[in-house]
């Protein structure tokens, strides 16, 4: 009996370890997201697609998701993911099925050749939606968000109006907001015979904690049978509020936000910030403005990886900014992948920089070229090398981890 009773305690004991471990979180494999076009020597097809690499002891694995491109093959411009791969993008006119409503589409990490093309919402009498050309949001929970745009039908008449949707995929639903015209008619900024209010469809960006989106805004008018644009705002759209909120007036062209302000480049040629709740702003924070600046989640950093130069950072210290050349291609121990220019992506907890850089300076599908990353300090000579591409990629990546 007695033993009996010490082989149930052991059975028990194994039992329960084997529950713990069970229960244990399994780390998510390292993987990446590239496109790929089946240009000249296509080593991985005929047809273009969506990859995923997973890196393997320096090399890689390369799994093909689906044949899609975006527009023009262009994937920084069109194509967005959220933190778990979750991928919404603008396809390309030659991809798009004769029966699609829309170009946009997602798909998902689980399903990724369960390629899903977005509605357009109900027909409005005497007026047809739109959804033109631009780079969607893909929230954490996996809502899509674009600027929409509401034509009449009525020929030669230029009137329209722009709406931030969001569509849910579990409803297949839409979600409209207002229009822009009565903020921009609310503003005494406007012109004397400002119509209506825009909203540009370039630029528009999602806040760090997912509750606003912050776009540019325009005043549009027609004077003397000529249309013309007069004042222009950046703003900001609370989503649960449905309620737009003017944060600085001024041409403006939006590159992203950090959790306590928005950058972008001014009138005047330079990169410039605004404070999001005191609407403080600082209007040369970057000298020399880039398109493909990358936005730390937890504190005011802005990096940009551009060509002839390699990868630098911008850190608020209180009173002004730092710069850091994090890779100064010049010092490069090795200049066998000395091409920089696509955009770079932090690591989850910020520690690091992932960024690609070929051969030459062919960055788009053109040429060979290297996956590598760093630590945020100065003038790395050495960037570790992840794994290296073959050309027909491009060099826009999503990153998992």
């Amino acid at each position: 009996m007695k033993q009996l009773s010490l082989f149930m305690i052991a059975l028990l004991f194994i039992g329960h370890s084997s529950c713990i471990e069970d229960d244990e979180p399994k780390k998510e494999s390292e993987y990446y997201i590239f496109t790929y076009r089946a240009l000249d020597d296509p080593t991985f097809g005929a047809e273009g697609g969506f990859f995923k690499i997973s890196p393997n002891k320096g090399s890689f694995q390369a799994e093909r998701l689906n044949n899609y491109l975006p527009y023009q093959s262009w994937t920084d411009s069109y194509v967005a993911f959220n933190k778990k791969g979750m991928c919404a993008f603008y396809c390309d006119n030659s991809l798009t099925p004769s029966g699609a409503e829309t170009q946009l589409a997602y798909f998902t990490q689980e399903t990724p050749k369960n390629v899903n093309f977005l509605p357009m919402p109900d027909k409005v009498k005497d007026h047809t939606w739109a959804i033109n050309a631009q780079k969607p949001i893909v929230t954490t929970e996996g809502k899509i968000i674009v600027i929409m745009s509401l034509y009449t039908d009525t020929p030669f008449d230029d009137w329209h109006d722009e709406f931030v949707a969001i569509y849910d995929p579990g409803t297949n639903k839409w979600d409209l907001g207002p229009s822009a015209t009565g903020f921009v008619l609310s503003q005494p900024e406007k012109g004397s015979d400002t119509e209506l209010g825009t909203i540009s469809n370039s630029g528009f960006v999602l806040s760090q904690d997912e509750s606003t989106i912050f776009l540019k805004a325009s005043g549009w008018g027609v004077q003397g049978g000529s249309i013309h644009i007069d004042a222009r705002y950046i703003a900001a759209y609370n989503i649960a509020g449905k309620n737009f909120e003017k944060l600085y007036v001024g041409d403006n062209n939006i590159y992203g936000a950090s959790p306590t302000r928005v950058y972008f480049r001014s009138n005047a040629g330079y990169t410039a910030a605004v404070e999001i709740i005191s609407k403080q702003v600082y209007p040369r924070v970057d000298d020399y403005p880039y398109d493909y600046y990358i936005f730390s989640s937890t504190k005011d950093q802005i990096a940009k990886c551009w060509r002839g130069s390699g990868l630098g950072s911008l850190t608020w210290n209180g009173s002004s900014y730092d710069w850091l050349h994090i890779i100064n291609t010049d010092k490069l121990t090795s200049r066998t992948y000395a091409g920089l220019g696509a955009r770079a992506r932090y690591n989850r907890d910020e520690s690091r920089i992932f960024f690609t850089a070929s051969k030459d300076f062919n960055t788009n599908y053109a040429a060979e070229f290297a996956v590598m990353s760093t630590p945020i300090v100065s003038e790395n000579p050495d960037p570790e090398i992840q794994f290296i591409l073959p050309k027909n990629f491009s060099t826009y990546f999503f990153r998992n981890q």
